[in-house]
């Protein structure tokens, strides 16, 4: 046996862990970016699918794996709109993908971070006026707010400069505060009129 080989296995179960670390996180981003369950579903495992086979091409250091996955499910997302305005296949998964991802999530460890947020329990006002953003405020408001990338790593994620990534962050942020404000005032003037 090669002296390499134990290295490349070893070399390769990091890999593997360390991306699945992130599976909340994809998962939760991608629901919020196709608003759909089982699209936000197809989409993570479409992730894990190409990270996987690109796994021999990722030589950066593991703490950069996750704006690398954050961004293959960006360009998932992308794809398959793609796919569908072409009127091409949307499903891209076969059954022993499925069955891949189902076995690989047996070994993610517990998260411990913003990944363990529970979007159920935030305000429905904030929920609201997130989902209302445009798509591309939305996005680059969740990665940085929720997912807590950094602005260089939501440029690579998106592919856009660093100094977009930050005036849509703070655009998000103003039309954020707007729809709340609105309808708080919008709040008090029906309970002063019940009143």
């Amino acid at each position: 046996m090669p002296p390499e080989l134990p290295r490349k296995l070893h070399d390769s179960v990091l890999f593997r862990e360390a991306a699945l670390s992130h599976l909340d996180s994809l998962h939760r981003f991608a629901i919020h970016l196709s608003r759909n369950t089982e699209l936000a579903s197809e989409l993570v495992q479409e992730t894990y699918l190409q990270a996987l086979r690109s796994e021999h091409t990722f030589d950066r250091s593991l703490k950069h794996i996750r704006p690398w996955l954050f961004k293959i499910l960006n360009n998932a997302y992308r794809q398959h709109f793609r796919r569908q305005s072409r009127g091409g296949p949307t499903q891209t998964l076969t059954d022993a993908h499925e069955d891949a991802a189902a076995a690989n999530a047996a070994l993610l460890p517990v998260n411990s971070r913003l990944e363990d947020l529970n979007w159920d329990q935030i305000d429905e006002e904030l929920k609201h006026a997130i989902d209302a953003l445009p798509d591309t405020l939305r996005t680059v408001f969740l990665l940085f707010a929720v997912e807590d990338l950094k602005y260089r790593e939501i440029a690579d994620v998106e592919g856009i400069p660093a100094g977009t990534v930050m005036s849509r962050i703070s655009r998000a942020r103003q039309l954020l505060m707007q729809t709340l404000a609105l309808n708080s005032s919008g709040s008090r003037s029906k309970s002063i009129r019940s009143a």
